[in-house]
């Protein structure tokens, strides 16, 4: 059975820090499927508030992105179900989680992942969002 790091998240305007992300996972666990889990629309809306593109096209962007082995599309508000399902050996987080409560630790230790922190926290979608709608204003 293959190994699997799943990482999660809106993705719903891909920046270089997504990028750089998926590309440090896959460098961090070269053998390894690299699995990226999206929030459904509903959530991603609860989350972000104004969200751009459906989960839909979110996951044909990422799956155009050669890191990337597969995407899954979750309703949950949380990727716990899905951990226990897929039952990854990695679930990675950005670094901006770190020291932070997360919903989905029960999850993890359920199926005994190890949850590691990656990257550097250089873009925030939210941020570019607000930055566009001031130049709108």
């Amino acid at each position: 059975m293959p190994k699997i790091v799943l990482t999660t998240g809106t993705f719903d305007l891909l920046h270089p820090g997504h990028v750089a992300l998926l590309g440090e996972l896959k460098t961090t666990f070269p053998d390894h499927n690299l699995v990226v889990g999206i929030n459904g629309d509903r959530r991603a809306r609860e989350i972000k508030k104004t969200v751009l593109f459906s989960a839909h096209e979110r996951a044909s962007i990422l799956k155009a992105i050669r890191f990337v082995d597969r995407v899954v599309v979750f309703e949950e508000d949380d990727p716990s179900d899905l951990i226990r399902w897929l039952k990854p050996d990695v679930f990675a987080k950005g670094p901006d989680w770190r020291g932070k409560e997360i919903a989905e630790m029960g999850a993890c230790q359920e199926v005994g992942c190890m949850v590691a922190f990656i990257g550097t926290k250089t873009h925030s979608s939210s941020n570019l969002k607000r930055m566009l709608s001031v130049e709108r204003g």
